[in-house]
C-alpha cells in the first residue's frame, strides 16, 4: 500500500468515526455544524459510512463534483449532491 492509499484511509476512518459519534467532524463541531438526517436525528454509524463513501466518490468523479457544486450554489438549502441523495440537513 502506498502513501497515498494510507493517507486516504486515514481519512475515511476518521470521517466515520468523528461523524457517527456526533454527526460532526473534530473540525465541523468548532464551527457548530452537524449533519442531521431526513428525521431531525444525528446520525448513525451506517449514516456515516455512506456520507463519508458518497461525498469521496462525488470528489473523485468530476461530473458528480461539479453537479455537487452547482447544487450548493442554487439550492436553498446549499446541499451538496451526496446531502441531497440522503436527504440530510
Amino acid at each position: 500500500m502506498n502513501k497515498f492509499n494510507l493517507l486516504m484511509m486515514k481519512a475515511l476512518l476518521y470521517w466515520w468515526f468523528t461523524i457517527a459519534s456526533g454527526s460532526a467532524t473534530w473540525g465541523m463541531r468548532l464551527m457548530a455544524i452537524e449533519f442531521r438526517d431526513h428525521g431531525g436525528g444525528q446520525f448513525e454509524s451506517s449514516s456515516a459510512l455512506l456520507h463519508t463513501l458518497g461525498f469521496t466518490v462525488s470528489v473523485e468523479v468530476t461530473p458528480l463534483q461539479l453537479i455537487s457544486i452547482i447544487m450548493k450554489c442554487v439550492t436553498p438549502s446549499g446541499q451538496g449532491l451526496t446531502d441531497h441523495l440522503m436527504r440530510s440537513t
